[in-house]
């Protein structure tokens, strides 16, 4: 509360040197305490206070409260032993606000929680000013305007669990004189429900769609009072509660939603979009403009493009029977597999619909010709040609045959019986007078729809003798490398060519072969090869007809010859990259010597070599053949991949591989962070390089290690897996000493934060005074500024029996005045958690009561009350009976009163007092009430009075 502080001096009357005035505010809100003191000239005998409204006082100092707003005129009569003097004073009493709010269109549900609080505050009847509104929302958060008026709707939506339920809200309203009031209401946060669902789409049919909805909810049903499926197609489903599979028969966009409803009242849903498309399509094929042309060209088909469809084009029969797929496309050129005529149809299919369309009719004119050459391969030319005409024909086709036999020594006639160069019939022979490689030309028309087919084929008569070979040479290395040997290429247009690579090798071994020929070695030791090349022309099966079946076999038909080619090429063979790698040892550092073995006979140019793939690589020229020995340090452990290329003057090269397992893998497995006095179990990773068992663990092998958890203890734990807890805060270093099978040794270390949390509280550099809502500040640490841990959980308990908050830096408001024990617990996320306490001390009125006497009797029942307060100045006793009887005092006392009715009486004591706020310089007027109703754990007090049974005989 802020109060306007103003001194004013009153009238001062002046009678033989005495004067008198007032000194006090000369504003107040009602009900607040007002002090009153003389400020005199002379010695005073007595004190008379009128204070305006009816009430009166004879003390010195006094205080008032006034019970109704509006101006009065305070005088004061002083006594100056026989002889009177007076001053008076305008005191304004100003009207308190009312605080009225209402909880409209709240939403009290956990997961959708929306409290909405409607402002219908009054200011009072000596001003219309609203200064300020405050909202503590019960879990330590608030909400404060200095404009309320304008916004007359405050929200809140972030309570942060169930569990401490109920949660109290106080709003305290100022108006612009600085007088204030407070409301307040209890609210429970409900235990909400988290909807949610899964959906299969099936594929769509020319009809409908089919979703299948799968309900991932996991709540129990016991908790719910209703639900319901609501598809967004105008149906619904309210008794399966699992879900279902649902048919949409429109295309559209579709919101699906589960609404659920909880026997508490809260109401959740889940919605998802999702389109359907009911794929009701209908072909419209656009068929050639042509639907005659000559065998094969093709009849350009298409259709309007439908998203997603699958287009087939399907080729029948004029009677419907299936002939063959014609394409897949929007346009598709369909080419019939034989003339004829022909039935076109598009079958459509998008997910499970299919639609087909009307049939079109094409007809493919003409003749389909093919070539069949019997004699076709000679190595003379010694016999007659034979010449198959085949055709597949539409049926209204009338062919005529066209040959061109490719013979520039034949006449230019036609007919096969001059053998001429032309001939007419659908069959036709030629006999050849050279060789050679002939192309043998047929064209064949449709005489009826001008249509024509032309195919060829092939006659060779091959002169061995006059065959050409070209040779070209790659790198001559003996290998198997790409760019070693040499390559044949020849002109011989029919027939087999075979190769023998190294006479010397072999003579007899010949092989097929054309383009690269590589030779992993070579006979001849000054690196020569001759070679030979094998022909094989002509054909055994001899035709005497045009019948496939009447042929004889002759063996001398078949012509063969070798060519000879006497130290051809000359191979060098690739140089040894013969190493030997000489290790200083197993244990690091160790150092490698690389050493050339071969050397003898070699004609070496230069070598590359690399120690590790993470090294470059280096290159050495070799001068006079000699290699010297190549040396390494490893310093470090791994697998280290080794790496030689060696190349002579020739070009020929070879590589040298090899590694070097140095070492073993040593890792530790443990957390950054741990707790004081929590056991944890490092985990070791060590493995050799080329090996994943972990022979560590096996204690039948000749490895071990030992641990040192950095605290003192040395390497006290041997063997993996060992159990440790840390008794003290602090940054430990634990070394994992281990020994492999050969007896080398290694260290790894792994730090480790031990308990570095402490919670603590930011002192407040204030005094808590009564009726003030308070935020209090976390100010919690960590031992190690380095930590890799942090606080995951706040935990407030306010020492008043309230609603605690997990908030960082919580709001609270007192509600009782006196001494409590702030607590605040905080938890990282590793696990470790401290405990904070500081004493809060609210300054402000603490009344107190017992009943001294019996508190059960018989109407009439007198009870006895004995007040013990601090800090009270102002006693209001509230006696509960049925005229609301109260009682007022200045002091602590002991009275008695009678309860005339049978019933049960509540007592309450509101105690008040006017505090001074050092840190603001004005003075504070507090109001306090016991037992405090905002307790959860309250003392009440409580008198029985039970009615006079009646007697009757």
């Amino acid at each position: 509360m802020t109060l306007y502080c103003i001194l004013v001096i009153g009238l001062s009357l002046n009678s033989y040197g005495q004067t008198v005035s007032i000194q006090s505010r000369s504003e107040v809100c009602l009900n607040d305490v007002i002090t009153f003191e003389p400020v005199i000239t002379g010695t005073a005998s007595g004190y008379n206070w009128a204070f305006g409204d009816n009430s009166s006082s004879t003390q010195r100092v006094t205080s008032h409260t006034y019970s109704t707003a509006g101006t009065v005129t305070v005088t004061l009569t002083v006594n100056f032993g026989g002889t009177t003097q007076s001053a008076t004073k305008t005191i304004t009493v100003h009207d308190l606000p009312t605080a009225d709010f209402t909880l409209d269109g709240s939403n009290y549900c956990f997961l959708t929680q929306d409290i909405c609080l409607t402002d219908k505050s009054t200011m009072g009847s000596t001003t219309s000013g609203y200064a300020k509104r405050t909202v503590l929302w019960g879990d330590g958060s608030v909400n404060s305007s200095l404009s309320p008026g304008s916004n007359p709707s405050v929200c809140y939506g972030s309570y942060p669990s169930i569990v401490n339920n109920p949660y109290t809200i106080i709003v305290e309203v100022v108006n612009d004189k600085g007088c204030e009031d407070k409301w307040q209401q209890n609210i429970n946060v409900l235990k909400d429900y988290e909807v949610s669902y899964s959906h299969k789409t099936e594929k769509a049919t020319c009809d409908y769609q089919e979703v299948c909805f799968t309900n991932d909810s996991t709540s129990q049903l016991s908790d719910i009072a209703s639900f319901e499926w609501d598809y967004g197609d105008g149906t619904t489903n309210t008794t399966n509660w699992s879900g279902e599979c649902h048919q949409y028969t429109t295309s559209g966009t579709f919101r699906a939603t589960l609404t659920v409803k909880l026997k508490n009242g809260c109401e959740a849903t889940y919605s998802r979009v999702f389109p359907i498309n009911i794929f009701q399509f209908q072909t419209s094929v656009v068929p050639p403009l042509d639907s005659i042309k000559c065998f094969p060209e093709p009849f350009r088909f298409s259709n309007a493009l439908i998203n997603g469809a699958n287009y087939q084009w399907i080729l029948y029969t004029l009677d419907s029977n299936f002939v063959a797929t014609a394409g897949s496309g929007l346009v598709q050129n369909v080419i019939p597999p034989y003339p004829g005529d022909f039935l076109v149809r598009l079958s459509l299919t998008v997910g499970a619909c299919v639609q087909v369309s009307e049939f079109h009719q094409i007809r493919s004119e003409g003749v389909s010709s093919e070539v069949v050459v019997l004699n076709a391969k000679q190595c003379l030319s010694m016999d007659t040609v034979y010449t198959i005409g085949k055709t597949i024909k539409h049926p209204d086709a009338i062919l005529k045959y066209s040959w061109d036999f490719d013979d520039s020594d034949a006449s230019n006639c036609t007919g096969w019986r001059s053998n001429c160069n032309l001939d007419t019939n659908p069959n036709s022979r030629h006999l050849y007078s050279d060789t050679g490689c002939y192309t043998i030309f047929l064209e064949v028309e449709d005489i009826v729809s001008g249509c024509k087919s032309a195919s060829e084929g092939v006659y060779t008569s091959v002169a061995i003798d006059y065959s050409s070979f070209k040779w070209s040479q790659k790198k001559l290395c003996t290998g198997f490398k790409k760019e070693y040997g040499i390559r044949l290429e020849y002109d011989i247009c029919d027939g087999g060519v075979s190769v023998c690579a190294d006479s010397l090798m072999d003579s007899k071994l010949f092989k097929p072969v054309s383009g690269d020929i590589r030779y992993p070695q070579v006979a001849d030791p000054d690196g020569w090869v001759t070679l030979g090349i094998a022909m094989t022309v002509g054909s055994d099966k001899v035709y005497r007809s045009h019948d496939l079946s009447d042929f004889y076999i002759d063996s001398s038909r078949i012509c063969n010859d070798t060519q000879w080619y006497h130290h051809r090429f000359r191979f060098s063979p690739e140089p040894k990259a013969s190493f030997q790698l000489m290790s200083g040892g197993e244990c690091l550092p160790v150092t490698d010597t690389l050493r050339y073995t071969a050397g003898e006979g070699e004609t070496l140019s230069f070598i590359k070599y690399s120690w590790d793939n993470a090294h470059p690589i280096s290159t050495d020229t070799i001068k006079n053949d000699t290699l010297p020995d190549l040396t390494h340090t490893y310093t470090e452990q791994g697998k280290h991949d080794i790496y030689a290329l060696l190349q002579n003057v020739s070009g020929c090269y070879s590589t040298y591989r090899n590694s070097q397992l140095l070492g073993y893998f040593n890792v530790i497995n443990a957390p950054v962070n741990l707790c004081v006095d929590k056991d944890f179990t490092p985990r070791d990773s060590i493995l050799y390089f080329d090996d994943p068992r972990m022979y560590w663990r096996d204690p039948n092998r000749p490895e071990n290690m030992s641990w040192d958890f950095g605290d003192g203890g040395g390497f006290t734990a041997t063997g993996p897996l060992p159990t440790h807890s840390y008794g003290a805060k602090g940054r430990y270093e634990i070394r994992l000493a281990s020994e492999d099978g050969r007896g080398c040794k290694d260290t790894t270390t792994h730090l480790i934060d031990v308990g570095s949390i402490n919670a603590a509280i930011k002192s407040a550099g204030q005094d808590y005074l009564c009726d003030q809502i308070v935020q209090f500040f976390d100010s919690s640490y960590f031992d190690i500024g380095a930590s890799t841990d942090f606080i995951t959980d706040y935990y407030w308990d306010f020492g008043d029996f309230t609603t605690t908050s997990i908030l960082q830096n919580p709001f609270h408001y007192y509600s009782t005045n006196g001494n409590f024990t702030l607590t605040l617990a905080v938890k990282t996320d590793g696990g470790c958690i401290d405990t904070a306490r500081i004493p809060v001390y609210l300054k402000g009125p603490e009344p107190y009561f017992d009943i001294t006497s019996d508190t059960m009797g018989c109407v009439p029942f007198t009870a006895t009350f004995k007040s013990t307060s601090n800090n009270t100045r102002t006693f209001i006793w509230r006696m509960g009976d049925q005229t609301q009887t109260s009682i007022y005092a200045s002091k602590d006392t002991v009275f008695s009163f009678t309860y005339n009715t049978p019933g049960e009486y509540f007592i309450y004591l509101e105690g008040s007092d006017s505090f001074v706020n050092e840190a603001a310089g004005n003075t504070y007027q507090c109001s306090a009430l016991f037992p405090d109703t905002n307790r959860r754990d309250y003392p009440y007090r409580k008198i029985i009075v039970l009615p006079v049974p009646e007697v009757s005989f």
